[in-house]
């Protein structure tokens, strides 16, 4: 997948990130990311919110997909992190809100 924004660098103060990144495969997760840091500002931030797996990775990430019809990869928190540091960002603060659910399909 080619990921490629059409801003200038340091386009931006803040980009807004709603699920997106929980979407693209890990390789395109990464480009994203870059794409991202490029067009922030210096000091600019990216807040995102994305699904976390807490636990049956595999099970959760397939029932997903099911439910939604896409082939989706969110990541456990360790592998978040790992995405994020990987970006050599100079600052990373990281908001983490655990969140059961139950997801009720009548099929």
């Amino acid at each position: 997948m080619h990921f490629h924004l059409t801003f200038s660098d340091n386009s931006f103060d803040y980009i807004i990130n709603e699920a997106i990144l929980t979407m693209f495969s890990d390789k395109s997760k990464s480009k994203a990311l870059n794409e991202y840091y490029r067009v922030l500002k210096p000091g600019g931030l990216l807040l995102t919110h994305d699904i976390l797996l807490l636990d049956n990775y595999e099970e959760t990430r397939k029932t997903l997909s099911d439910a939604i019809n896409m082939n989706v990869s969110p990541l456990p928190k360790e592998n978040w992190l790992s995405l994020f540091e990987e970006r050599a960002l100079r600052r990373l603060i990281v908001f983490m809100i655990n969140l059961h659910y139950s997801l009720y399909l009548d099929l």
